[in-house]
């Protein structure tokens, strides 16, 4: 046997005559695919994770999800508010933030409703008023 049963690549020279794998790193890879895998009850694919008995595909979470994002995407799109948006769909406000950020990376369709020069205002604003008020200590008579 000339090819590692893991990788397929090649055993190295001088190797003894039953060696399966090129390296350790694959005989515990192989170890742990044969030991560690489940497959789908739906489908038969196999899944990452032998306690998980159906596939990313035909996953109930997966499904909650893609219905979570749906409406959020149609409240968004008819102009609703972040406030009623999470009440739709039981989150606090901060959670769903982060969701639309998830589902902007993913490609959804949420524009941004201000604009960039808008928030650069913004953000100015903020950094402005956070030191109002403050006197250096350097400038204060004992």
């Amino acid at each position: 046997m000339n090819a590692c049963k893991w990788c397929g690549g090649p055993l190295p020279e001088g190797s003894r005559a039953n060696r399966q794998f090129c390296t350790s790193n694959c005989r515990k890879r192989q170890f742990a695919h044969e030991k560690y895998r489940g497959r789908c009850e739906v489908c038969g694919t196999e899944t990452a994770v032998r306690s998980k008995v159906r596939c990313t595909e035909h996953y109930e979470a997966r499904e909650a999800a893609d219905t979570r994002r749906r409406t959020i995407v149609e409240m968004w799109a008819n102009g609703a508010k972040m406030s009623e948006i999470a009440t739709a769909v039981g989150w606090r406000l901060n959670p769903l933030r982060s969701e639309f950020g998830r589902m902007r990376d993913l490609g959804y369709d949420l524009p941004h409703r201000r604009t960039p020069e808008q928030r650069e205002r913004i953000r100015a604003g903020q950094r402005r008023s956070r030191g109002a008020g403050i006197t250096p200590t350097a400038d204060i008579e004992p």
